[in-house]
């Protein structure tokens, strides 16, 4: 008895220590993520997003916005079609957009009748399961900024920021 004492004494000892080292390294990580503002956004609002009902063939005139631009002024983009710089990544929950640099997550969807950014996502993920191969993008599509429902654990209902993906311009995966 007093050997699993002493050998449940260690085990606990082990834990703890390895807790307290991953909770040391991984603070200032996150203090550093938060601490690194996105630059100042260079573009006016007139030539940096459409109006969603516009065509979309002139999206091709708009500036490449950088992801962090989006996330830092949701209500300036908020209803808009916007072209993006960003990475996307995913998992069981849902697929995202995401920067290291970037405060926040935007949870993205792809419109099931759109089989030409289906493709593209799947072309440069090589798998159908693009979601778990991180991508950088170029692409359009309309931002909103929401009000999540909560309904459900899927990134779409916990998420402020909502993107749909219209087109894509570049994907490759991400280094």
């Amino acid at each position: 008895m007093r050997k699993v004492i002493i050998w449940l004494a260690v085990a606990l000892c082990t834990f703890m220590l390895g807790f307290v080292a991953a909770a040391l390294l991984w603070f200032p990580v996150a203090k550093n993520v938060q601490e690194t503002p996105c630059p100042p956004s260079q573009h006016s609002e007139d030539a940096s997003a459409l109006d969603p009902n516009a065509d979309l063939s002139t999206s091709t005139t708009l500036p490449i916005l950088a992801y962090c631009e989006l996330v830092n002024n949701p209500d300036r983009y908020s209803g808009k079609v916007v072209r993006i710089r960003a990475t996307l990544g995913g998992f069981i929950h849902g697929i995202l957009f995401y920067e290291e640099n970037c405060p926040g997550q935007t949870a993205v969807a792809i419109p099931q009748s759109n089989d030409e950014v289906r493709r593209a996502l799947t072309e440069a993920a090589g798998s159908e399961y693009f979601g778990h191969v991180p991508l950088n993008l170029i692409v359009v599509g309309k931002f909103e900024k929401v009000t999540p429902s909560n309904e459900s654990d899927l990134i779409w209902h916990t998420s402020p920021l909502h993107f749909e993906i219209m087109r894509v311009e570049k994907a490759s995966k991400a280094r």
